[in-house]
């Protein structure tokens, strides 16, 4: 499990370092509101999260023959 305050601290911080003000910042947390990463930092909308997942299988389109 993520460290809530941790997160927060470095979002924080991260957003201070970042001088572009249309940068997007994403965590790949899955147990903490993104809303709540959001929330230390000046950019609301621009803070998403971002998860990974293993590549599945390609199979060929499925067709009546």
């Amino acid at each position: 499990m993520a460290d809530l305050d941790l997160k927060i601290s470095l979002s924080a911080e991260i957003d201070g370092t970042v001088k572009r003000p249309d940068a997007i910042l994403a965590s790949s947390t899955p147990s903490i509101p993104i809303a709540r990463l959001a929330q230390a930092t000046g950019r609301l909308a621009q803070v998403v999260g971002l998860h990974f997942f293993n590549p599945v299988s390609v199979h060929p389109p499925a067709t009546a023959r």
